[in-house]
């Protein structure tokens, strides 16, 4: 894994990325929504569309990019998201395991959210 700083995209760009199902640009994208989007309504859709991609890159993301909003906004929709992060704390995938654990660590630190 590479650190990489993630960029802000264009809303053409966002949408360019979703209509192509572009992977190597929507593992980006879902963390850029959720760090730079003022909408927090918008960027949690987003991160949630994508929470069940194909590619486990893009749905470790997405997931992890709710904690990111939880951290950034201080809010959620706990009924939608949470059921999200449970999911991805028994993916198959070890990456989106790990993934959601973060994103588990900061809604229960940001949120309060309590889970099993």
């Amino acid at each position: 894994m590479i650190y990489e700083s993630i960029p802000e995209y264009s809303k053409e760009e966002i949408k360019q990325a979703t209509v192509n199902n572009d992977v190597e640009t929507l593992l980006r994208i879902v963390l850029s929504v959720a760090l730079y989007a003022e909408d927090v309504k918008y960027a949690q859709d987003f991160c949630i569309k994508f929470s069940n991609h194909t590619n486990f890159n893009v749905r470790g993301n997405s997931i992890l990019g709710f904690g990111h909003l939880a951290r950034i906004h201080g809010k959620l929709d706990e009924s939608l998201v949470k059921p999200i992060i449970e999911n991805g704390l028994n993916d198959k995938n070890e990456f989106v395991r790990q993934q959601s654990d973060c994103a588990k660590d900061d809604t229960e630190f940001f949120l309060k959210w309590k889970y099993k």
